[in-house]
């Protein structure tokens, strides 16, 4: 595993955090080439659930930023955490599954799936998992819509 980049993250506050973190971060020319996989670990070595999703390339075609994605970072009051971006093989963290098939688009978190229709409806119809069961639930919505980019933890869903 190699480190590719480090930042630290702040609780300036008085009071313990539990929150999502969402930024952008450089990633410096060849170290992260088309397939490689990005992980996040805090300074106490410990791997972060996290989501890394390559936005810019350099003309080598090695990643330029990453938009890295930590759903839960827990800080103490005033405690900062290093956390170190590192290059490594894939977890074996099954990701959203997105198909496409004539009908439009199915996608499969493993605890909700839902299909996007070719006619333009967002979501209408959608399965949660109850107890290792899917029961069908539906909304109608009338809206046309793109998967941007799709991970562990976020679908961007462009309407």
């Amino acid at each position: 595993m190699t480190r590719i980049a480090s930042f630290t993250l702040t609780n300036s506050t008085d009071i313990p955090s539990a929150d999502p973190v969402i930024c952008g971060v450089p990633l410096p020319q060849g170290k992260v080439t088309e397939g490689a996989k990005i992980k996040l670990v805090a300074g106490n070595s410990k791997a972060l659930s996290a989501q890394a999703e390559v936005t810019a390339r350099w003309a080598d075609g090695s990643a330029k930023w990453a938009m890295v994605t930590v759903p839960k970072l827990s800080l103490k009051p005033n405690q900062k955490s290093k956390i170190d971006l590192i290059t490594g093989r894939p977890s074996g963290k099954k990701s959203i599954s997105i198909r496409r098939h004539a009908k439009g688009l199915s996608v499969n978190t493993g605890k909700l799936r839902f299909t996007i229709s070719n006619k333009g409806c967002l979501v209408p119809r959608f399965d949660v998992c109850v107890k290792g069961g899917w029961q069908q639930r539906g909304v109608e919505l009338d809206l046309a819509m793109t998967v941007e980019c799709s991970g562990v933890y976020v679908v961007n869903i462009k309407h």
